[in-house]
């Protein structure tokens, strides 16, 4: 009978062990479940406030209004350096 009831408080340890493991890991998968919640709710509200700063500026897409705008410079410069050139030329060096 002693040995029976050894038995059961071994096996029954060992449950307790395995359940101490088990509520740990859940522990852990509730933990990190709640931390990709909060990153998900963080990047939503982001991408609302993009959203809306899109819509208040007119819809601008920053980047592409900045190469446009590169584009133009461009060339504005090289017709600036043209008109610069055709200044310079003369009636009076075309006859020479």
């Amino acid at each position: 009978a002693g040995s029976g009831s050894a038995a059961a408080r071994d096996a029954l340890a060992g449950f307790d062990a395995g359940l101490e493991v088990l509520t740990r890991a859940q522990t852990v998968v509730g933990t990190r479940l709640a931390w990709v919640e909060t990153v998900q709710s963080r990047q939503q509200v982001t991408a609302q406030g993009r959203a809306d700063e899109s819509n208040r500026t007119g819809g601008v897409d920053i980047a592409s209004a900045i190469t446009e705008l590169q584009q133009l410079l461009l060339a504005l410069e090289a017709s600036q350096a043209g008109f610069a050139k055709l200044g310079q030329l003369s009636l009076f060096n075309s006859i020479r």
